[in-house]
């Protein structure tokens, strides 16, 4: 995992975002980077291109979520479940939502632009 990008440091996630996430740095760098694949991946490698503060800013905060998230047991896929006679079978999606993404983190994403899907002009 050496040279992976993470949009958002420790720092930021302590001092801007913050986090709420009580482990060592060590871990909490290794879910940012995860957050970080998560956004590239939901973005179509657009993460990777982000040109303005604000959309820099916006995919930072996303990822803090998106590590916020995988920490309490989020990202994680679950085919389905059952309770008595109810039986609910999910898309490989999973809870998440279609890009991987948590709400929040496809929100903040979506509101910068990086997850437009359409023709640009």
């Amino acid at each position: 995992m050496t040279g992976e990008i993470s949009y958002a440091d420790i720092g930021f996630y302590r001092n801007v975002h913050n986090g709420a996430f009580e482990g060592g740095d060590d871990e909490l760098l290794r879910l940012l980077k995860r957050a970080s694949r998560d956004a590239d991946a939901a973005t179509l490698g657009k993460a990777a291109h982000a040109e303005t503060d604000f959309q820099k800013n916006c995919l930072a905060v996303a990822c803090c979520y998106q590590a916020d998230h995988i920490s309490k047991g989020g990202g994680e896929s679950v085919s389905g479940y059952r309770i008595g006679d109810l039986s609910v079978s999910l898309s490989k999606r999973g809870a998440a939502g279609f890009s991987g993404l948590c709400r929040h983190a496809y929100e903040r994403l979506s509101h910068c632009g990086l997850m437009y899907r359409g023709v640009k002009g």
